[in-house]
């Protein structure tokens, strides 16, 4: 992916993958550079907003992965995955209400858990 980089410094897809290799490696500064330099690159990029949203999440910083879920759902209004991982962020800041409200949306769409 580096090589791929360096011959097309402007392709998000690069940058989008090099980013969930490093997340992967548990490298999350990194992963959370190459994701938002593939957003950059491509506004409309759901899948980066989701994966940098679930950085954000797994590390706590939940209001930046409900924007970057937000954006998600967004951009791909029925991704059902997006707006249960956005209920579970609420959840996990203490916003229950919100929290139910994009449970039941993910379940419409089709989401479902064991929860």
């Amino acid at each position: 992916l580096n090589a791929a980089i360096r011959l097309n410094p402007s392709d998000p897809l690069s940058y989008y993958y090099r980013g969930l290799t490093f997340s992967r490696q548990g490298k999350f500064e990194k992963a959370l550079t190459d994701l938002s330099q593939a957003i950059e690159l491509f506004p409309h990029y759901a899948e980066a907003y989701y994966q940098r949203g679930r950085i954000y999440h797994n590390r706590r910083n939940f209001e930046k992965a409900i924007r970057d879920y937000t954006q998600t759902i967004q951009l791909k209004p029925n991704d059902a995955l997006a707006y249960y991982s956005r209920g579970v962020a609420f959840e996990n800041k203490g916003d229950t209400q919100k929290a139910k409200l994009d449970y039941e949306k993910a379940k419409k769409l089709g989401y479902t858990t064991q929860r």
